[in-house]
């Protein structure tokens, strides 16, 4: 999500990156003002840190990541959780068996283009979850 406020003509704000994710709402406000409606989902960066075969820790960005899965699979709905130094948890909304398969393999084969052939990846249809405290969704993140 980015922003532009002009307001402040001394230092104005262009495009500014919140770092949150949003998600276009279909149809008309009720309040009947003709700009598209949006929902917040909340944060969505965090860089996670895997562990190659040599054992140095690379460092993921969630940028790079997303991108990998939805260009290489379509999918635009999930979380990718770091469960571990070289596993991650994948979880789709509403995917059926090919789509997860698909998820999987896009994620597999970006990470391993990434050297990082050897992170095992957990992948199931699910909910996604949002943060226990903070009730924000996060995309990716490392689990506390």
């Amino acid at each position: 999500m980015l922003l532009t406020n002009l307001a402040n003509r001394v230092q104005p704000f262009i495009r500014y990156e919140l770092g949150d994710s949003v998600t276009l709402v279909p149809g008309a406000c009720g309040c009947g003002r003709p700009f598209p409606r949006i929902r917040v989902d909340g944060r969505r960066d965090e860089i996670l840190r895997l562990l190659d075969a040599k054992g140095d820790r690379i460092p993921v960005t969630p940028l790079a990541l997303s991108t990998a899965i939805e260009e290489g699979a379509g999918v635009h709905r999930f979380q990718v959780e770091q469960v571990g130094l070289r596993k991650l948890h994948l979880r789709v909304e509403g995917g059926n068996a090919a789509v997860l398969a698909k998820a999987k393999k896009a994620l597999a084969d970006w990470l391993s283009g990434q050297g990082l052939p050897d992170i095992a990846i957990t992948v199931q249809a699910a909910r996604l979850a949002a943060h226990p405290v903070s009730g924000k969704f996060r995309q990716v993140y490392r689990k506390n």
